[in-house]
């Protein structure tokens, strides 16, 4: 798939393994991929025009659009990754420390 691929059949298609639960079932549709699409361009600036040194613009919308989204998706995976560490962070229980285990979220006792 290429950034701005206009077409919705292949880029629903494209994204459809990539689904979280939860998602209505006409999120992958191609009027709703058209219309994310959309919202997407309007609220993103225009880029300042730099120039390549033939005269072409070195950047597009396109690529403020996937760089933000990429920069917003690895800072969910950051705090994805922290919660997990926090929810399985063990700690050793008495004498016999090498076999058990307290999970602090729930506080389960493992042997």
């Amino acid at each position: 798939m290429r950034s701005g691929d206009q077409n919705w059949v292949s880029v629903s298609r494209a994204i459809k393994p990539f689904s979280e639960p939860g998602r209505p079932p006409d999120w992958f549709s191609q009027k709703h991929c058209a219309s994310q699409y959309s919202e997407l361009l309007e609220t993103t600036e225009a880029p300042k025009r730099k120039r390549g040194e033939k005269g072409e613009v070195v950047e597009t919308v396109e690529d403020v659009i996937v760089r933000r989204l990429t920069a917003e998706r690895i800072e969910e995976l950051k705090k994805l990754l922290r919660d997990t560490q926090e929810k399985y962070r063990y700690v050793p229980l008495g004498p016999w420390s090498h076999q058990s285990y307290i999970r602090y979220s729930t506080h389960e006792i493992y042997h």
